[in-house]
């Protein structure tokens, strides 16, 4: 569709309004009316950037938790089979989710300016895939910590 108003041959009908490229106005053949509708999705729909974050975030934390999480907890057994699948795991799982996790904050931090610009559409899956993806990048160290202050209780309790 064209901006602008219509042709007056153009017949009574919805067209692109002038003033407002993200509306619909009535055209009743001769002028334009006060009524206006809406022709963009209202709600997330708007903010893409925002929705990609999150559904990439949906994506990324159980593959953290499945490809970090279990091997970290693997690696406190002790048992050298389990701690080197352990091991094993988290090389082979480490790299993509890395990167979901890394396209979540980048996603997330851009749907949040987005959501600034659109008077906060899409701010809460912008909050979700940039708080979870930080989360998911911080887990193994946090964990690893955990790991090595109760590899030290229990070799100092042996």
């Amino acid at each position: 569709m064209t901006y602008g108003p219509p042709t007056t041959a153009a017949p009574p009908g919805w067209y692109d309004d002038p003033e407002a490229p993200d509306l619909l106005r009535w055209w009743d053949g001769r002028a334009w009316s006060d009524e206006h509708f809406a022709t963009k999705p209202v709600g997330d729909a708007q903010n893409a950037a925002a929705r990609r974050a999150r559904s990439i975030f949906v994506w990324a934390w159980p593959l953290a938790v499945l490809f970090w999480v279990v091997p970290l907890l693997l690696t406190l057994i002790p048992d050298s089979a389990a701690q080197t699948v352990g091991v094993v795991m988290s090389w082979i799982g480490g790299l993509p989710v890395l990167v979901l996790t890394v396209l979540s904050i980048v996603f997330g931090a851009i749907g949040l300016a987005n959501a600034r610009r659109l008077g906060g559409i899409g701010r809460r899956a912008a909050l979700t895939g940039l708080v979870g993806g930080v989360c998911i990048l911080v887990a193994p160290a946090v964990l690893g910590g955990i790991g090595i202050v109760f590899a030290f209780l229990l070799a100092a309790f042996r």
